[in-house]
């Protein structure tokens, strides 16, 4: 299977899941609050970091090994499966039993407020559970047999959205703090039934390996070990953002219930909006890395260009419509979905540097498909090391703006540095003319949809949608007409629809 029906598959899959997920956390945010969402976005950083560490980034590094041997001998792959799966049951578990116990000495620091605190313990129970199941899904990616993970995700999403709704519902009627459980109980239901669903889909021959396979399993962890370098980094700044933005508002003059509701609008309703082309920025790179590093097996270097470029624009095209529909329509979306329509001017602010964070997203992918996984921890080490001065200077005198202003700021610094480290790898990306043709498709669309608005106001929840479908179905016009989608890529994309 190629690049592109892998990510056909994964990103239809990623769509659903998306639409899912935006009716799940419009509901939640309606029932939790803004201040109920702040408080469950403190604790799930925290939850976050201890996955990363638990995984060991093995699931990734196990696809990649597998996609580059596990063709040659697929005995070998299910060997190294349930290695990992082994490894990383009983090392998630002893990490656990690592932070609780040390937890003590820094829990004030960690969870300034007990709802917070709560929320994180009815995390804990999925972590083994999703340590297995990520390892699984490595599996099947390594594969190229991206129908399971897609199918397990989609299911999991379904669970874990019916339990997360129905127990916070029933829970909220008793207090805010219960209620809590509701979101957490819910990713471990998710997580449980997806594995379960991945276990399924193994081969029906598959036995219980004798022989230690040391040479695959050396790979794997010299090639885990900088992905999850790279991944605690981003968790544990993460995490500090958690921390470190309700502080500096507290600083700027709020209150610390009115400044963790604020970081609930920024985190909870604006953050999410932004986010929504990872449906296919992160599934691209997932999908990239057994693509780049089966390119790489092969010495074809000439491939490895071409597939780069080709995720550099697909990244693009996925990020452009939702940054000009987030432009223009940002304070009737946060209004009309999440009831909170001041989050508005904070979506608007991030929108900007939309492009330049979906493009990060996929060069990750392109360098730990080159075993290259050290670059973006660097890209990330700088960038950070800025947007924490920054954020804390600007948010002290502008408030939640100065934070989105930073956030933009580090945006901006992440495509930079990964765009001129990426070219200085590559020595040069192929690339043809249609990048540009993409930009300017997205320029129509965003003053077509500016007129469109100025015709039918969006305050009006039908003319919301229908300037939605209007700026997507000007911005896919403009794309054909401009040639932004060459005939060669609808050939290709109308044979993958015929499977």
């Amino acid at each position: 299977m190629s690049l592109l029906y892998g990510t056909l598959v994964m990103s239809f899959v990623s769509f659903l899941n998306r639409i899912l997920g935006f009716i799940y956390q419009i509901l939640i945010v309606r029932l939790l609050g803004a201040e109920g969402i702040g408080y469950y976005n403190m604790a799930y950083p925290v939850f976050v970091f201890l996955l990363v560490v638990a995984t060991l980034g093995i699931p990734l590094a196990l696809s990649q090994t597998i996609a580059q041997e596990g063709s040659k001998n697929r005995a070998e792959s299910k060997t190294l499966l349930f290695f990992s799966i082994i490894f990383l049951l009983f090392f998630s578990i002893a990490v656990l039993g690592v932070f609780f116990f040390i937890l003590p000495f820094f829990r004030n620091l960690l969870f300034p407020s007990e709802y917070s605190f709560y929320a994180f313990l009815w995390l804990v129970p999925s972590i083994p559970v999703i340590a297995a199941s990520s390892a699984l899904r490595g599996y099947f990616i390594g594969l190229l047999r991206w129908n399971v993970p897609a199918l397990a995700q989609n299911i999991e999403q379904i669970v874990r959205i019916t339990v997360s709704l129905a127990l916070t519902s029933a829970f909220i009627k008793i207090s805010l703090k219960e209620a809590l459980c509701g979101p957490s109980l819910g990713v471990l239901a998710g997580e449980a039934v997806g594995l379960l669903v991945g276990l399924l889909f193994l081969d029906k021959k598959f036995t219980f390996p004798l022989r230690f396979p040391v040479v695959y399993l050396k790979k794997i962890f010299s090639l885990a070990i900088p992905v999850t370098l790279t991944r605690i980094m981003a968790t544990l700044l993460s995490a500090l953002d958690a921390l470190l933005i309700p502080k500096v508002l507290v600083l700027s003059g709020l209150s610390f219930r009115e400044a963790t509701a604020t970081y609930g609008l920024f985190s909870g309703v604006a953050m999410t909006l932004l986010l929504t082309p990872a449906v296919i920025t992160n599934t691209l790179s997932t999908t990239l890395v057994p693509s780049i590093a089966e390119a790489l097996g092969q010495d074809n270097f000439s491939l490895i260009r071409k597939r780069s470029f080709y995720a550099f624009k697909l990244s693009l095209m996925a990020g452009f419509p939702v940054t000009a529909l987030l432009l223009l329509y940002a304070t009737p979306l946060t209004s009309f979905l999440f009831k909170y329509p001041e989050a508005g001017k904070l979506l608007t602010i991030l929108a900007l540097s939309g492009p330049f964070l979906y493009w990060y997203q996929t060069v990750t992918g392109i360098f730990q498909g080159l075993s290259k996984p050290q670059i973006p921890f660097y890209i990330m080490l700088v960038a950070s090391l800025v947007k924490i001065l920054v954020l804390y200077f600007l948010t002290i005198h502008l408030g939640i703006i100065g934070t989105c202003l930073a956030f933009g700021l580090y945006h901006l610094l992440l495509f930079m540095l990964s765009f001129f480290a990426l070219k200085l790898e590559l020595r040069f990306l192929t690339g043809d003319k249609t990048i540009l043709k993409v930009i300017l498709a997205f320029i129509g669309s965003f003053l077509l949809g500016y007129e469109f608005a100025k015709i039918f106001s969006p305050t009006i929840p039908f003319n919301l949608v229908l300037g939605i479908f209007f700026v997507g179905f000007s911005y896919l016009g403009l794309l054909l007409l401009l040639g932004g989608v060459t005939s060669y890529e609808l050939n290709r994309l109308f044979r993958l629809f015929k499977r």
